[in-house]
């Protein structure tokens, strides 16, 4: 490889990079090499470079787990918004039903009011007539 200024860069003397071998490595060493140039990397040399930059591998079951575990979640609250969006139609609709009740009852007082008040007048408009009745007869 050559560089801008067209001196050759030495890619072999270049440090390897231990996280990405660690990544790369899952299930892809034979007999103790990785499947990287013709095996010539030994992973017990990626392995030490690793522990002195204090470098984990990546775990894939944890990643599927953890990918499992967000699914999870996220289907969970898909069903805890669905619930809460029922319970906010459920309580919308009793609000309404409330509503309506409490007019019909205002309605229903408001008629049994105005036949008692048209009752007792008719009962005092009766009574005066009685007594002017009673007043003339005299």
């Amino acid at each position: 490889m050559e560089d801008v200024e067209g001196e050759e860069e030495h890619v072999h003397e270049q440090p390897l990079n231990e996280q990405v071998m660690y990544d790369v490595s899952s299930d892809s060493r034979t007999h103790g090499r990785f499947a990287i140039a013709n095996g010539a990397v030994r992973a017990a040399d990626v392995r030490a470079a690793a522990r002195e930059r204090g470098l984990r591998p990546s775990n894939p079951v944890s990643l599927q787990s953890m990918a499992r575990e967000m699914a999870r979640l996220r289907r969970e609250n898909a069903r805890l918004q669905q619930a809460n969006h029922e319970k906010d139609n459920a309580l919308q609709h009793y609000k309404v039903t409330t509503e309506l009740t409490l007019v019909h009852i205002y309605e229903a007082l408001f008629s049994f009011l105005l036949l008692i008040f048209i009752h007792t007048s008719f009962c005092i408009y009766v009574l005066v007539l009685c007594l002017q009745g009673l007043c003339i007869g005299n």
